[in-house]
């Protein structure tokens, strides 16, 4: 850095004063020669403005042929900060310095021009995807100002493309899907107007800054299938269970008539009629826990979160199984957990349960243990019974491979789970027999 007041000369004006000074003693040592010789001025003048001529010729020279590369290097590699690869240096020597840093500077042109035009076809080949896709796709500055929208963009917020470019989240009704958790479902942004959008989020950065990035798939069309399914499936089980339960009442109440016609029915008779009553009793009673184990597992309340210690909770359900008893991991700390913890203990209820009965079968044991793994809670019920036998059904509502069992223990435990933004896995156990149920919690 130069002082202030303090004179330097530029690297262009020292080449030159240089430049003379190379000249200088050849033309000193002639106008001395001159002076000490028998020479008269006309010699002497000659020689004073030919030595003189060929001095500031050569020095000009010299300066030009040391400053102009500098300045062809300095144009190029503007040119080059510009964006403009088209200039080229004409003068590349490799066994030349100047040559060389030519020939270097025009290489990086070319580098560069390839890569600039790469970057611009991956450029049009993501513009044109993403105007392709039916998601809208949204990405939003970081004073929330939307600056890129597809086509499916502009159709779902209804507005041409440069009076969109102009407005912010809020002033689009997308405000609230930028605030909502990942993969949420949202209804349409335009109130009036219907349909469900799962959201996809994310940020990336321009200049350093977060921008926003909104992705809106319409998924009414996928729910309303998945409703229709749901239904299907819904009718069948019902209509499989009424079959089941409608068949022997048919056919007993048609017995039943028979005896009942009879004008004197023997004690046999009397026998039969009240015993097919009790089995149509029985069998109507079956289709009332049926229908109310659905009702059940169809209205199950949403969560109400508060603030509880986790391990007196599990402490206070594994004291309710003896054989065998649920044994804890002594290191599990306790947590403090925020969730409703009336639906969890019924989803940790069922899966204690079913181990206690598994291990039951084969006298072996249960263990329960849980850890902090960063923002989530690992909670593990494993047991030594026989195992699964077959997992592809385990959630299958009112599928069970017990005596008895009702089949919805193992949905509404996940269903509960779940609702909690959580999940739950169940699989054979690796190092021994039996099976490992793991519940993953956000710890909030």
């Amino acid at each position: 850095m130069v002082r202030p007041g303090k004179f330097r000369l530029r690297h262009q004006q020292r080449v030159q004063l240089l430049a003379f000074l190379c000249g200088l003693p050849g033309l000193l040592a002639a106008v001395v020669l001159l002076f000490a010789g028998d020479y008269g001025p006309k010699q002497f003048f000659t020689v004073l403005i030919l030595g003189g001529g060929a001095w500031l010729f050569f020095s000009l020279r010299l300066q030009a042929l040391l400053v102009h590369p500098l300045h062809t290097a300095s144009n190029m590699l503007a040119a080059l900060r510009e964006g403009d690869f088209s200039i080229k240096a004409g003068f590349t020597d490799e066994q030349d310095a100047i040559g060389q840093l030519l020939l270097e500077i025009n290489l990086l042109s070319s580098v560069l021009s390839e890569h600039r035009m790469d970057a611009l076809e991956a450029h049009t080949l993501l513009d044109k995807v993403i105007q392709e896709i039916d998601a809208a796709v949204f990405a939003f500055s970081p004073d929330l100002r939307l600056t890129i929208a597809n086509s499916a963009a502009l159709k779902l917020v209804d507005r041409p493309r440069k009076e969109a470019l102009r407005c912010y989240a809020a002033e689009l009704n997308l405000d609230k899907a930028l605030e909502s958790p990942p993969n949420a479902v949202i209804p349409n942004p335009i109130p009036e107007r219907a349909g469900r959008f799962t959201v996809r989020r994310g940020t990336y950065r321009v200049g350093g800054e977060p921008h926003e990035l909104l992705i809106l798939i319409d998924v009414s069309q996928t729910l309303r299938k998945e409703e229709l399914l749901a239904w299907k499936r819904l009718l069948r089980v019902l209509g499989h269970e009424l079959n089941n339960s409608m068949a022997p009442i048919r056919s007993l109440a048609e017995s039943l008539q028979r005896v009942a016609a009879l004008p004197e029915p023997e004690p046999e008779d009397r026998d039969d009629l009240r015993e097919g009553l009790e089995i149509i009793r029985q069998r109507a009673d079956s289709l009332q826990r049926f229908i109310g184990e659905y009702a059940r597992l169809a209205k199950l309340p949403p969560p109400r979160p508060r603030n509880f210690r986790l391990a007196p909770l599990l402490r206070r359900i594994g004291s309710l199984f003896e054989n065998p008893p649920v044994a804890f991991q002594p290191e599990s700390e306790d947590l403090f957990l925020t969730a409703d913890p009336d639906l969890l203990e019924q989803a940790f209820l069922n899966l204690m349960k079913n181990a206690s009965e598994a291990a039951r079968q084969t006298g072996g044991t249960v263990h329960l243990n849980w850890q902090r793994q960063g923002e989530v809670l690992l909670l593990h019920i494993e047991d030594t019974g026989p195992g699964i036998a077959n997992p592809d059904n385990l959630f299958i509502p009112f599928f069970s491979t017990k005596q008895g069992g009702s089949g919805i223990g193992l949905t509404l435990s996940r269903q509960i789970v779940e609702a909690h933004d959580g999940t739950l896995d169940l699989v054979n156990r690796t190092d021994t027999t039996g099976c490992r149920a793991t519940v993953s919690l956000p710890c909030r």
